[in-house]
């Protein structure tokens, strides 16, 4: 999201977790969603399936399709957000109209060897939000389309 307007992305980041919890259902067949549009910092969206609690972060990029770049936000205001905090087991991105559900240790792992080409500072007015840039073919090879 980039709208640089707190109410204006929320608004998105709802509609996509919308769309997020349709294709959470069909791929994770009988969870049972029982925390969803979440305020904690550290997902969105929390469901049992097969005896287990799992977790989900959403993201709509919308400036990937122009910039070929998905960020990844791992400190905002001098504190650590995004990546670095999230108990989410998975991330769902929403890329254009797709959507793409990696795992979290996957994104994780891909940081950790390199895989983004850049570092940058942007967001909402003094935010100083921190983001690894990573290409989009590369980013969405490491899960799946859903």
């Amino acid at each position: 999201m980039v709208h640089y307007n707190f109410d204006k992305d929320l608004q998105m980041g709802e509609e996509a977790q919308t769309g997020a919890i349709e294709r959470i259902k069909k791929e994770f067949e009988g969870i049972v969603i029982v925390e969803k549009r979440s305020r904690n910092k550290n997902f969105d969206i929390k469901g049992n399936y097969q005896n287990m609690e799992i977790r989900f972060e959403v993201k709509w990029d919308i400036m990937a399709a122009k910039t070929g770049n998905v960020a990844i936000e791992y400190e905002s205001r001098s504190k650590p957000s995004g990546i670095s905090v999230t108990q989410a087991d998975y991330w769902i991105y929403k890329i254009q109209d797709e959507f793409y559900l990696i795992e979290t240790i996957k994104i994780k792992e891909a940081i950790s060897k390199g895989l983004f080409h850049r570092i940058v500072t942007g967001g909402d007015t003094g935010s100083f939000t921190r983001m690894y840039l990573v290409k989009v073919p590369i980013f969405i090879n490491l899960g799946k389309k859903i």
